[in-house]
Parts: structure tokens; sequence; C-alpha cells
């Protein structure tokens, strides 16, 4: 009985008179059209493969194409249940896969003499593996090679490839030259090796451009969805965009692919453009990267993760943020997970800005949670919940006790026995998750014994960072105050040292627990006045903080460098006479003798002194140079500002904070301003420096100029780059001061 087939009498009247122009055309006037491409989409049920068939008997039985097309029909449900390679899930399916399905295609129909290229490449791309299995095997004595030998030559050709990320940048770079050395005699083996969808999809479209010279050609495919994943259906598309000549696509799926970035390639173009133009202004980045999600997210995850290394830290932050929601969306969850994770971790852990290190925790944890139900677990996972528990304080209750439940059962019998001998031992073991807890087991007075191991594991810059980072934790509750202990904890804390900052964290924790030296509390005041991370500089001050208390000997010391660390106005001099008070500021030895007399010098408002103050910012003591900022800004003399521009990047961040408030303290007009460009000035510090406390004083400034000129630049950003907490307060503010657009 013949199938009933009703309707669709537009989209058949459509592709009959697509295929009747074609027909027409000649294999020589063919050469420059591009391929036609029928998309039919929806829900499973509402007739597209009833569809696809209607049009395929049209080709095939019609009087008016009988013999003069060819046609081949590709149902991708079929094909995966006869190829065990599309049998892995969709998520795992290689798009070279994809690719050598619909090569067989054609060879079963006979028509494999058009695809001499593509299997031309293929043995290219067979040699290439070879070549470096070959040299994999061989190069035994090599320790570079052994380091990434585990991954075998799928892992390094994957890890090329982008699809691996999880290794450092000087592996890669090894691999790299591994692989280059290998492949360097043959540029086309080593091109294939590295990039094999790319060249395989090039080759086959060569193909298929050959064969429509004989006859116009129809390729349908149905039940598209099984491999509509981003990485084979990008790679298909480049295969489609590389044909000519008459070749006619008709896909059915069940969703609409014009959704994706390809239906709008100018858009895309120009916002990839606009990623990569020099010296792009940072919030066009922004917007460009939230746009580009909505377009081919999978691959924009690479661009991405570049751009967390960016230095604006709106620019960092959008990254990281766009990372954290692509990976809602299923067909993204993979790519995301794979070659996001590490970068995202390393920006928690290390980058200095702190709203930065804040949106990729918010990004991980979003990944953790769409991703830590997966079984088998992929190591990217992993090492997120391990990099997640060091922030454990900042995360839901929730969150921190499933974490902590995880944790157990993924140690559980990972050590062999909980007492000393046992817990030193294991700091030896294999497994940094084992190293790590027994580290944390051995936090208690009595394990005394087990100090030197540990000073000596915190001395490994090469160790894992957790296992040195809970050894100084431990350290700290064993309270061994040992010349060697506190000596390890001061170089721990030094930035310039040491490149983890939750290292340095526990360390400077650490030292405000032990009994305290000279060069443990001048190690503390080093850290919160020059280390870039907040949480480090933090810990350093509440250590100071409660050694000032304890009446210890150093209390003085550690109070006198918080004084200054807070800018507090020192006891007034026992003179009164301008003269006096710059003989004592140009003669005397003591520094909070010269640091009262600058304090001093602001109730005299002459031009000497304002002169005198201004010589006073390039002393190398730069706790003379911020008093004589605040000096300047408490008078309020618009005279002083060049000076005090040129002093925006005084390294110590003591002194750059009360520049940045002596600027938005002096008396300025609007015209002024503009002149010197202070407000610019003072964005691009809010926007880039590393310290939130000198970013917070530049908002302070800001408000300042504002509300004395109204300066159109500073409304603006205030508006934009303030705390979105701070909104209400803003828009009363704003009531407060109307801005005048007339200026």
């Amino acid at each position: 009985m013949a199938e009933i087939f009703l309707g669709r009498e537009q989209e058949k009247e459509k592709f009959t008179k697509v295929l009747s122009s074609l027909i027409s055309l000649d294999s020589n006037s063919g050469d420059n059209v591009s391929p036609y491409i029928f998309l039919f989409y929806g829900t499973g049920g509402i007739g597209k493969t009833t569809l696809l068939r209607k049009l395929e008997f049209i080709s095939i039985k019609s009087p008016e194409f009988q013999g003069k097309v060819n046609t081949i029909f590709l149902d991708w449900e079929e094909k995966r249940d006869r190829d065990s390679n599309l049998q892995v899930g969709k998520g795992n399916i290689e798009a070279t896969t994809v690719l050598e399905a619909i090569y067989q295609s054609f060879v079963e129909k006979g028509w494999e003499k058009h695809f001499s290229n593509y299997q031309n490449k293929k043995k290219s791309w067979d040699r290439a593996k070879n070549k470096v299995t070959t040299a994999l095997e061989s190069r035994v004595e090599d320790e570079k090679v052994q380091e990434f030998r585990p991954l075998g030559t799928d892992g390094i050709a994957q890890l090329l490839r982008g699809s691996q990320g999880n290794l450092e940048e000087e592996e890669f770079e090894d691999a790299f030259q591994f692989v280059n050395d290998c492949l360097s005699e043959n540029e086309e083996e080593l091109d294939v090796f590295r990039q094999p969808e790319i060249e395989l999809a090039d080759n086959l479209g060569t193909g298929i451009t050959n064969l429509a010279k004989e006859k116009p050609l129809i390729i349908f495919f149905d039940t598209y969805e099984i491999i509509d994943r981003p990485e084979c259906d990008y790679i298909l598309r480049d295969a489609i965009k590389s044909i000519r000549g008459r070749v006619v696509w008709v896909i059915g799926s069940r969703t609409n692919l014009a959704d994706s970035g390809w239906r709008n390639p100018e858009a895309k173009k120009a916002l990839l453009e606009a990623l990569q133009e020099e010296n792009q202004d940072a919030d066009v980045l922004a917007v460009a990267m939230r746009l580009l999600g909505n377009f081919d997210n999978a691959l924009v995850v690479p661009q991405l993760v570049d751009f967390l290394k960016h230095p604006d830290r709106y620019v960092g932050a959008a990254a990281a943020r766009e990372l954290g929601n692509m990976v809602k969306k299923d067909s993204d969850k993979k790519t995301v997970l794979e070659q996001a994770v590490e970068p995202l971790i390393q920006v928690m852990r290390n980058n200095p800005i702190k709203d930065v290190r804040v949106t990729a925790l918010d990004a991980l944890m979003k990944i953790y949670i769409e991703t830590d139900l997966w079984k088998p677990q992929p190591i990217e996972t992993i090492k997120l919940k391990r990099a997640l528990w060091r922030e454990k304080d900042n995360l839901d209750k929730v969150y921190e006790n499933a974490l902590a439940r995880q944790r157990e059962n993924q140690l559980q019998g990972g050590l062999k026995n909980n007492n000393l001998t046992g817990l030193i031992e294991a700091l030896e073991d294999p497994s940094p998750e084992i190293r790590e807890r027994s580290a944390e087991l051995l936090g208690k007075p009595e394990y005394k014994e087990a100090v030197d191991k540990l000073v000596d594991l915190l001395g490994q810059l090469n160790q894992d960072p957790d296992v040195r980072a809970t050894v100084a934790e431990t350290l700290g509750k064993i309270e061994l105050s040992t010349e060697k202990v506190i000596n390890s904890l001061i170089n721990t804390l030094d930035f310039n040292k040491e490149k983890d900052r939750y290292v340095r964290q526990e360390s400077a924790k650490t030292l405000g627990k032990l009994t305290s030296t000279e060069a443990s509390i001048n190690a503390l005041n080093k850290a919160v006045r020059v280390d870039v991370i907040s949480n480090v500089r933090d810990a350093a001050k509440e250590s100071l903080t409660e050694i000032s208390k304890n009446g210890s000997d150093l209390a003085n010391l550690a109070n006198k460098y918080l004084q200054r660390i807070n800018q507090e106005k020192l006891p007034k001099l026992n003179v009164d006479e301008i003269n006096e008070i710059i003989y004592i500021f140009k003669n005397s030895n003591d520094s909070n003798e010269r640091i009262k007399a600058v304090q001093a010098m602001s109730e005299f408002k002459t031009p000497e002194v304002i002169q005198i103050l201004c010589e006073a910012l390039d002393e190398r003591d730069p706790d003379i140079c911020a008093a004589a900022a605040i000096s300047l800004g408490n008078m309020n003399d618009y005279s002083a500002m060049e000076v005090l521009l040129k002093k925006l990047d005084y390294k110590d961040r003591i002194a750059r904070e009360a520049v940045v408030k002596a600027i938005g303290d002096l008396q300025t007009k609007l015209e002024q301003l503009d002149k010197t460009q202070a407000v610019k000035h003072l964005i691009y510090i809010w926007r880039n420096d590393p310290i939130s406390n000198v970013r917070n004083a530049v908002e302070s400034s800001l408000k300042n100029i504002y509300k004395r000129t109204r300066h159109p630049n500073a409304y603006k950003a205030l508006n934009r780059y303030s705390n979105p907490d701070k909104k209400e307060e803003y828009e009363q503010f704003f009531q407060e001061f109307p801005p005048n657009y007339q200026k």
C-alpha cells in the first residue's frame, strides 16, 4: 500500500524549482555556485523523515529528474546503530568520526574515485600518528617526553588542538616541540596531525565538488540531532562552505540550526574583530564577549579563556562570568569543563583583582553544580572539587557540606593509618590529595616530631600548592616557634618568591600565631603593603593586629606599622613655628619625627611649604610620601595636581592610596581637570589597579570631584564601574547632586 503524503506543497515546489535550475547548468557554469540548503526542523513525529523521503522520491523517480541527478540519503540514527564510533554518547562524538561516516556513505555508493584528496589526507594523518607513536616509544630517556607520554598519541593531538587545557604552558610547548620534531620533514603531516578535522573537512568538500561535476548532487541528512554537537556541526559547516557546484543539502533536525552564529556571519565577524582589535575599549570587549555567547558558544570558549588573563578587571570578570553561564547549556558543558576549569582555578587562586577572583569562584561553582553528578567523573571535576574546598568558607553551607562528604569518600582508605608515623610517611604519597590530608591531620600540638618534615615540604617550590598551603596552616596549629619554622614561613610570605596566594595567606596567618620576631613582623608589614592579593594583605594585617595586643617587646613595632598602614595622624610636634618644622623635616634621622613634621605642614599653606611637600613625594620612605600627599590634599591647592598625578604609579600601595585621596581633595575646576586629564587617570586606576584599597580610594575621590564639578566622565564612571550593590546608594547620591548635562 502506497504511503499517504499530504500537504508540504510549498516545500516541494521550492525543491523542484532548485533542482530544475541546477539541471539547466552545465558542470563548468556551476563551478561558482554555492550549495543550496533546505533545513526542516521540529520535534519528533511532525513528519520530517517523511518529507525527506518524499523529496528523495521526487529526485529519483520524477520523470523530470530521473537519471539526471545523484542522491545520497544518510539517516544518522541508522548510521549510529551500525557504527560503533558513533555509539560513544553525543557529547563524545569526534568531528573526524562524522566526516569519515559521510565519506564511507559515498564509498558505499561507488563514488570513492572522486575523493582521492580525502584518502591521501587520511593516509598522511595515519603516517603522522605512527611517527609520533614510534617516537613516544623510543625516546624513553627524554624526561620531557616522559611527562606527557601517558597522554598517548591521541591525547597529545587533543592537547595541541586545545581540548586538554589542564597542562602547564611549558608542558604544552614541550609537546608542541616534540610533535614538530617528529613531523618537521613533512609539512602536510604536521598540519593534519594538529588539525585533522579541518584538513579532512576541506578535502571532503573537494570530493563532493568533484562528484557534483558529473550531475547535480542531493545530499539528505535525517535525524541530524544525533551529531549536531558544536565541534561536529561547525566542522561540517566548514566543509559545506568549501563546496562549489551543483549541490543541494536537505537536512532534518530537531533543532533550528540557523539559531547559531552562522545565521548572521557578519555579526559574528564584527564581534570577533572587536575582540581582536588592538587597544580595544574594555567595555566593548565585555559586551562583545556576552553577545558572542549567543552565537558559537563552544567555539568561543578558547577566546574567553584567553581573556581571563586580560589586564583590565572588567574584561577578565566578563570572561569568567560568561564561561560560568555557558555551562548551563547541555551542548556546552563538556567544552567548558575540559577547557575552562583549570584556567578559572588559576584565576580564582592568583588573579590580583578580587572582583575577578570572586567571579571565577562563582563560575566554578556553576560548573560544579552542573557536572557533579556525571558518572564517571572527569579529572577536571575532581580538580574542581579540590579547588573549591580551598574556598569552603565562602560557599553556602549546603555546598560546603557536600564537598566535605565527597572529600571524605574520595580519601577513605587512602591513609593506611592515622598515627604519627603513618601520617609522616603519607607526606610522601604519590597522591597530592593524600599528602594534603596527612598534613591536615598532623595539625596538633602533640605532633611536634613532624615539624622538620613539614618545613621541608613547605620549602619545595615544585610541590603541589594546596599541600604547601595546608602545611603552612598546620605549622600554626602545632605551635612550635623555632627559627627554622619562622624563616620558612617568612620565605613563603614573600610575594617575589612565592607565587601561590593560598600559601602566602596561610603563612601570614600562622606567623601571627607563633612567637614573633622582628623579621616576622617586618615580613607581615611588607605583605600588607605590597602583596597584590587582598586576602593575603588582610591576613597579614590581622596577624600584626594580634601581635600588637600581646604585650610582648615587639608589640610596639607592630603597632607602629599599623599606625602607618592606617595612615593615622601621629602626636603633634612640640614646635609650632614653620621654620622649626621644616628644619626637623630636613635634618632629623627619626622617620616618625619627619612624618610628624610633614603632617604639621598642612596648617601652613604657603608656596614654600607646598613646594617642600611636593618634593617630599619623591622621598624613598613611602610613609613620608603618603603623609606629604595627605597634607597637600588638606591644603586643597590645585598647584599640586600635576605633581600628584605623576605619583599615581608609586609602588607602595599606602602611598598610592594617599595620592589618590589627595587628588580628590584638591579644589579644582572642570577645565583644570580636563587640562590635566585627572579624571581619565583616576578611572584607569579604578579599573586596573590590583589593590582594592587604592580602587576604593579612587571611587571616593571621583565622588568628591563630581560633587564639586559635575564632571561628565566622573558621572559616567560612577554609574558604570561602581559595585552593583551600591545602586540605591548612587541613585540617592545623584538625586542630591544631579548631573549638569550642559557641562
